[in-house]
């Protein structure tokens, strides 16, 4: 019994593979790997196929390829803290599409799991290009297992993940988020589509819910684990249902918020990126899988250098360099050295028996060569230890230009029957020279008849050759060969270009390097490489202008001289600064090594040349000219003197042991300075140049006696201009003598006759030429000028070793078949897999490397892969198969391109589709009834939602409520047969009527004629409790005067809208009071009189409940028949739709300021208080006023101007009730507006009068 499981991370290349042991118990959940870490989750499983969490880390055994790791952290697992889950399988309706078991496996494996799950909250919906819920959150198992039924039909011809997680109306996230117990997500499919990762895994961990995958026949990729693995769910894959029992168990477990056990460990420092590790549960139960480890920090051993040239020895004399052996990363075990080649000899540091050398601590080893002639030897130190490789370093010695007596060079790839495609990269690798050793490449292609020129100037050990099929044609014949050749370009030349004037130039000792000395603004020397002419690293740390730089003849150093009065020593190999020499009070001119190595010689323009002990830079000594400038210093060949060249046109040899001045070459020029002199001791010359355009030779015996000696020969480049000498250089056997000069020309003589050979380098420089020397073999020459550039002249060409390949290889044309794919006609909006078999084919002669596959040219993103294969290798006459998804957005021919990319190149096939319109579309694909109350209804027509978008009649055969609520969806209007005539609708009407309280949903199936035979869409609804609405009517307690004009406002409070289905536009009401206290200003009232109660029936409008005053009522108060009236509020009731509760509370009026001498005096309900009207008005004279009284008592009537004054007092006595009439004169009042105001006990009433002169 067994099972699948892979777990990939962007950390490293992982392959687990659980497989169960024949009595297994352990199952591997998750393997990550996080740069030296590895950590899995796992679950142990009891006899009883139950979870065991009582598990100690002493429980547990684990091996790496064998071997125990001990220091490991773990992490017991932990029983759940649910006891109820919410799940939601979501199921894709394609499962099946192509491989048909599928679809049983999978419903196998769903139903299983199902009824495994009692304790939970599960809902199933089914997805393609739209989702179904084909059964709602429920606890009843069986509920959940009879809506398999619907899982039944045909596989869809694919599905939309994007619209299955996040759709607008039943998307899965959607779906749970808002449960209250663990939320979890099972995704069952037999493919994985591309979906927006990232925005599922947000939506998903901001809700808390985790999202399992269980994969059908599919295996999974990196990308899948990581996305479960993000929302803290796991990956599964199954091939058959045995496979799934044992994950029963495991996924209660886990869907419950169980934890995993949980072990971490850091990788053991072994060489095999394979790792198979072996997990044991009490030494019995144990499960294996495989980890691959992408991991540098390995054990390795380090040699610096990483290879020893020791260049050109005499013969029967010895050379020792040193060889520093470093431990990396972990202590290491050498077990013993080797070396194979005579010549050379570990003098020091031998390792005879295993040693431990400690992490990072290094091991010295002294190598000697001993040569017995001038040719080149090789070998390789091999090193024996338990680092992850056997390491090997290179040696090399002898003359560069000579070829070594046995052929040290191997080619090692390509190999012979090797098969290389057009187009393809092939790998060129050799061996027996140094990485630093120049050599050429060539090739034949018709069995070594005749070569061409692959490539010159190679460095390293190997090199990538492209197969341009532009260039090559196929061939079973070819063959590969490498040469050595000193030096490695004959016969061209090799310019090093700078920003600024060179200074100087010098070879290293075998000419294997070159340092230049720049002007400013460089301020720094430069290492090259004189065979590819490629900058190897700059010498920095001078402040001015460099003047001068040079090796030493054991190629440990450079030393440079610089206008700052500084020389700085340069490690050759790194170019690291290693010591400043102060000395010079100015710009130092020159800085040159003793042949020995043990000493340094610089000069300045301060007239002093310093001797140097380089052991540890000590000044040894110091030589003074008084104030004449020392332009040039050097030692001797024989290490016993220095000559400097001073600025009064003399040589002088300084003897270092008598430490004095024994011989003057003298110019016979007091104002001659020398730039620069070079001695040849076996032909007994010196050799000087002066800026006075002069070359002198001197004949130079340190054994004469004579203490100054005159030119031989006083030569110049030009007798006429004279133009001044920069250098002067012998080649290596004295035979010639060539010069630099400022007329930009290197000339070369006879230094025995003084006679010129010949004009070098003749137009190359364009300004001075400030250094020209050979090399030791004369094979390179070597200048340098103000003009920026150096060159290097090859002269000579020398073979030195030659390899070819042992036997034949091929460059075959790749014949690989792409078969173009027509994906047929696809509806928009719906989506079409199709398995193509095959695509590709190899016919070819090799086996082909698919690196990858894409889709271009694919706007809408209209084409997509549904997997790339597992098998990216074709050898002959595979073939290759391909899953393709067609979802087109738009009608007509739609276009893509796949391609296949390999090493070689690329080959491309077309892919086409047809979008084409779905006859009968279906718009929104969820109606949502929403809630309803109980014993209720709701109806929903869908008048334009089913449309006929083709052009063709189409048949609606039956519409039907296939469940799973079917019960309280009825379909009242439009079930019938129907034939829907082009771009015409299918009206339907679906009533909801629930029984009790829930959601409830259901799926409508509409069978049709057309090329999708049946279409479905959702309805949902929940069935509620009906819920009342409450509020409270009321109207306060008022008092007010006789005569006020009132508001009374009738307020709502103890408001309660808790039912979303209401829809209130206001409220009615009747409004009851004595119609002899209060008068209604509003005239548009309906009411009806009882006595003297008056009832006003009102509906009060409203929209905005957030307000407490539902209306506002005006009334003028009278005098009547009581003290105080009720406001009785009745008969209230809601405007709109809504259940409602309304509570009254009534109010009421009282009287205030009333006269009460001999009692409370009261208006008679038919009488009133009046001013009648005054005649004339406006008035002059005689004006006559009529007035009426209703109660007794004092009784005013009186004249105020408009100011407010009081102009007459008309009345003032006691009257009682009953009407009067009263005339006055008004001729003695200006002209004006008046005021006559009628006072009675409880009421004031005004009139105006105008007057009129």
């Amino acid at each position: 019994m067994g099972g699948t499981l892979k777990a990939l991370s962007k950390f490293l290349i992982i392959l687990p593979l659980f497989t169960y042991l024949s009595f297994a118990k352990i199952i591997i959940l998750d393997n990550l790997r996080f740069e030296e870490n590895t950590t899995s989750k796992f679950v142990i499983l009891n006899d009883s196929n139950k979870i065991t969490t009582q598990i100690s880390k002493n429980d547990i055994l684990l091996k790496e390829n064998d071997i125990g790791i001990l220091n490991f952290d773990f992490q017991p697992p932990s029983n759940p803290i649910y006891n109820s889950s919410t799940i939601l399988f979501l199921y894709d309706l394609s499962i099946g599409n192509i491989n048909y078991q599928n679809k049983d496996l999978s419903l196998q494996i769903l139903d299983t799991l199902v009824k495994s799950l009692p304790k939970s909250n599960k809902a199933l919906i089914g997805f393609d290009y739209d989702n179904y819920l084909f059964c709602n959150l429920t606890s009843e198992t069986g509920k959940i297992t009879s809506a398999f039924k619907y899982l039944n039909s045909p596989p869809s011809d694919g599905s939309n993940f994007d619209s299955a997680f996040y759709g607008f109306y039943l998307g899965a996230l959607n779906f749970i988020q808002n449960s209250n117990n663990p939320k979890n997500i099972i995704l069952i499919t037999d493919k994985f589509r591309t979906f927006d990762f990232e925005k599922v895994q947000q939506i998903a961990k901001s809700s808390n819910i985790a999202i399992y995958v269980l994969l059908i026949n599919y295996e999974p990729d990196e990308q899948i684990f990581n996305f479960t693995r993000q929302t803290n769910g796991f990956t599964f894959q199954f091939t058959s249902y045995e496979e799934f029992i044992p994950l029963i168990s495991t996924l209660n477990f886990l869907l419950f918020e169980g934890k995993p056990a949980q072990i971490s460990w850091q990788s053991l420092p072994l060489c095999s990126n394979r790792r198979l590790i072996n997990l044991s549960y009490k030494s019995k139960d144990s499960v294996q899988f495989e980890i691959t480890v992408e991991n540098s920090n390995l054990p390795q051993i380090e040699a610096y250098p990483p290879f020893l040239r020791f260049s050109y020895v005499i013969p029967s004399k010895f050379k020792d360099l040193d060889l520093i052996l470093v431990a990396r990363n972990f202590d290491l075990r050498i077990d013993s050295l080797k070396l194979q080649n005579p010549h050379f000899k570990i003098v020091f540091g031998d390792i005879k028996s295993p040693m431990i050398l400690p992490k990072d601590s290094a091991h010295r080893l002294t190598i000697r060569f001993t040569p017995t002639d001038s040719s080149i030897v090789f070998d390789s130190l091999v090193i024996y230890s338990d680092a992850c490789k056997i390491r090997k370093v290179n040696i090399t010695g002898g003359f560069p230009n000579k070829k070594p007596n046995e052929k040290t060079l191997t080619i090692l790839s390509p190999k012979c029957g090797d098969y290389y495609f057009l187009g393809d990269t092939i790998f060129i690798q050799w061996e027996g020279v140094l990485p630093t050793d120049v050599v050429q490449l060539q090739y034949s292609t018709n069995g070594g008849e005749s070569w061409d020129t692959l490539a010159v100037n190679v460095l390293g050990l190997g090199y990538k050759f492209f197969v341009n099929p532009k260039k090559f044609k196929e061939s079973d014949s070819c063959l590969i060969r490498v040469i050595q050749i000193w030096p490695n370009n004959a016969g061209e030349t090799i310019e090093l270009r700078h920003k600024s004037a060179i200074n100087s130039a010098n070879f290293n000792r075998d000419a294997s390097l070159i340092v230049t000395a720049t002007n400013h603004p460089d301020e720094f020397a430069t290492v090259w490489n004189p065979g590819t002419g490629k900058k190897l690293f700059e010498l920095k740390g001078h402040t001015k202008q460099v003047n001068w730089a040079t090796f030493d003849l054991l190629d440990r150093y450079i030393i440079t001289a610089s206008d700052d009065s500084t020389s700085i020593l340069y490690d050759i190999k790194s170019g690291d600064s290693l010591h400043t020499f102060k000395a010079h009070n100015g710009k130092v001119t020159s800085a040159n090594f003793s042949p020995d190595g043990n000493y340094l010689v610089t000069s300045g323009l301060d007239g002093k040349c310093f001797i140097w002990e380089l052991r540890n830079y000590n000044l040894v000594y110091t030589i003074s000219t008084g104030i004449n400038p020392i332009y040039f210093a050097s030692f001797t060949p024989d290490t016993n003197f220095v000559a400097y060249a001073s600025y009064d046109g003399n040589i002088y040899l300084f003897d270092i042991k008598q430490l004095k001045v024994v011989k003057t070459f003298s110019t016979k020029f007091s104002n001659n300075h020398i730039h620069h002199f070079s001695i040849h001791p076996e032909i007994k010359k010196l050799a000087a140049a002066s800026h006075l355009g002069l070359i002198f030779i001197f004949n130079y015996d340190t054994s004469d006696t004579t203490t100054k000696v005159y030119p031989s020969f006083v030569l110049a480049h030009d007798t006429i201009s004279y133009p001044a000498i920069n250098t002067t250089y012998f080649n290596s056997n004295g035979s010639w003598l060539i010069s630099a000069g400022s007329d930009a020309r290197v000339l070369r003589w006879n230094p025995s006759t003084g006679e010129l050979i010949d004009s070098i380098a003749i137009g190359e420089h364009s300004n001075s030429v400030t250094t020209a020397q050979f090399s030791f073999d004369d094979a390179m020459l070597l200048t340098s000028s103000w003009d920026t550039t150096a060159k290097i002249f090859n002269r000579t060409k020398l073979g030195l070793q030659i390899d070819a390949t042992d036997c034949l290889f091929s460059i075959i044309s790749p014949q690989v078949i792409a078969n173009d794919v027509d994906l047929g006609a696809a509806f928009i909006g719906y989506s079409k897999d199709t398995l193509v078999a095959p695509i590709l084919i190899n016919q070819s002669k090799a086996k082909v490397e698919i690196e990858d596959i894409s889709i271009l040219d694919n706007v809408n993103q209209e084409f997509n892969i549904v997997k790339k294969p597992d098998k990216f290798i074709l050898n002959p006459n595979d073939t290759l198969s391909l899953l393709l998804n067609f979802a087109p957005v738009d009608l007509g021919l739609r276009k893509a391109k796949l391609v296949f990319f390999f090493k070689w190149g690329q080959t491309s096939t077309n892919l086409i589709g047809f979008g084409v319109q779905p006859p009968l579309t279906i718009n929104p694909n969820v109606i949502d009834l929403e809630e309803v109350v109980i014993g209720e209804f709701k109806d929903t027509l869908l008048q334009y939602n089913i449309h006929n978008r083709s052009d063709k009649s189409i048949n609606i055969l039956t519409t039907r409520n296939i469940g799973p609520d079917s019960l309280f969806f009825n379909i009242i209007d439009g079930y019938e047969a129907n034939v829907v005539s082009p771009n015409n609708y299918h009206p339907l009407t679906i009533r909801f009527t629930p029984d009790s309280i829930g959601k409830r949903n259901s799926i409508i199936e509409i069978a049709t004629n057309t090329k999708i035979p049946k279409y479905r869409f959702n309805i949902l609804g929940e069935g509620v409790v009906p819920t009342y609405d409450s509020v409270t009517i009321q109207v306060g307690n008022f008092e007010a005067r006789i005569g006020e004009i009132v508001n009374i406002p009738i307020i709502l409070s103890n408001k309660h809208f808790i039912n979303k289905n209401s829809n209130y536009l206001g409220f009615g009401f009747n409004l009851t009071f004595n119609k002899t206290i209060l008068e209604p200003l509003d005239k548009t009232l309906q009411s009806f009189f009882d006595g003297n109660q008056r009832t006003l029936k009102i509906k009060a409008g409203k929209n905005n409940f957030d307000d407490s005053v539902l209306i506002e009522l005006q009334f003028r108060v009278g005098l009547g028949n009581d003290s105080i009236t009720p406001l009785a509020i009745s008969n209230s009731y809601p405007l709109g739709k809504g259940k409602i509760v309304i509570t009254e509370k009534s109010g009421s009026l009282k009287l205030v300021d009333l006269c009460k001498e001999g009692g409370v005096r009261l208006f008679e309900p038919d009488g009133r208080i009046q001013i009648g009207p005054i005649q004339p008005n406006p008035s002059n004279g005689i004006t006559k006023v009529d007035f009426e009284t209703i109660e007794y008592g004092k009784t005013k009537l009186e004249l105020y101007d408009h100011t407010g004054n009081l102009c007459k007092v008309l009345l003032d006595q006691n009257l009682k009730p009953s009407k009067y009439s009263l005339t006055f004169d008004a001729s003695s009042l200006e002209s004006g507006i008046y005021l006559l105001i009628l006072k009675t006990p409880n009421i004031v009433l005004t009139k105006i009068l105008q007057i009129v002169k």
